[in-house]
């Protein structure tokens, strides 16, 4: 699943924790995409993120993947080197130098300057003890940001996983009965359930971005084709995992569940 706006809303997977066992990868894009460059780069992470197991986004001017760190190393290395490939296929002008590898700490840029000064000093006693207090702090701020790390992503699911061998290759339905709350007309919602289809060369075929609350269908593609799931719908659930908290945590939950035949829940507005 590609996440949205920002880039592999595509599709993904999830649950109701994170597992710190995640590395983050992150590409800076030499120039601002445009919206076809967003959409065509998307389709091939969401391709991506099947073929490795692994999330990856359009973001900020940016390519976030989250790598499993249980990853054998040379399928990890495979990973990195495609992953650069079709950024460079899109943008001839990026080079591996942009990428910023186990970036889940946000001060990625403080942490730098803190490392280099510590090996120029490595001999003056009290700018050793300043740089071990750098580096605890930094991997203090690693742990936070490992809680939102997603080690499978968007969309783009798809984090994302490849689909599951054993999952029965069943077409979307609407399960349940259909409820409506909200007061006023045109104020009230749907909830409806369907299964995911998730194939090896599309993925999920959607385009998702994470928002507080689920996970916001911002285009369905023909294939593998997804019954019933709309534009803007909202999916709140997947695998009954409800998704819930900041973006970042919703993105991680929904590809840590990524697969294909799981349930989803989707909320629509009436």
């Amino acid at each position: 699943v590609a996440t949205g706006g920002g880039t592999l809303g595509k599709i993904l997977k999830l649950c109701t924790e994170s597992e710190p066992g995640e590395a983050e990868e992150r590409l800076l894009l030499p120039e601002a995409p445009s919206k076809e460059q967003v959409e065509l780069l998307r389709r091939d992470l969401q391709k991506w993120t099947t073929n490795f197991r692994c999330s990856a986004i359009v973001k900020h001017g940016e390519v976030v993947a989250n790598l499993q760190l249980g990853l054998p190393e040379t399928e990890r290395t495979t990973a990195k080197a495609e992953l650069a490939a079709i950024v460079r296929f899109y943008f001839p002008g990026y080079t591996n130098n942009s990428s910023n590898s186990n970036s889940n700490n946000r001060g990625s840029n403080s942490n730098s300057n803190s490392s280099s000064n510590s090996t120029s000093n490595s001999r003056n006693e009290n700018n050793h003890s300043n740089s071990n207090n750098n580096s605890n702090s930094s991997n203090s701020n690693k742990n936070k940001n490992n809680n939102n790390s997603n080690g499978t992503q968007r969309l783009s699911g798809e984090g994302l996983g490849r689909p599951s061998e054993a999952a029965p290759r069943l077409p979307s339905v609407k399960e349940g009965s259909q409820r409506e709350e909200g007061s006023g007309r045109g104020r009230g919602f749907r909830l409806l359930s369907f299964l995911l289809r998730v194939s090896p060369d599309h993925g999920a075929g959607l385009d998702l971005e994470p928002e507080r609350g689920g996970m916001r269908v911002e285009k369905v593609y023909d294939e593998p084709g997804q019954p019933g799931v709309l534009s803007q719908d909202l999916i709140t659930k997947i695998s009954e995992v409800s998704l819930q908290g900041n973006p970042d945590r919703v993105e991680a939950m929904f590809g840590k569940h990524f697969a294909d035949g799981v349930e989803i829940t989707v909320r629509r507005s009436q």
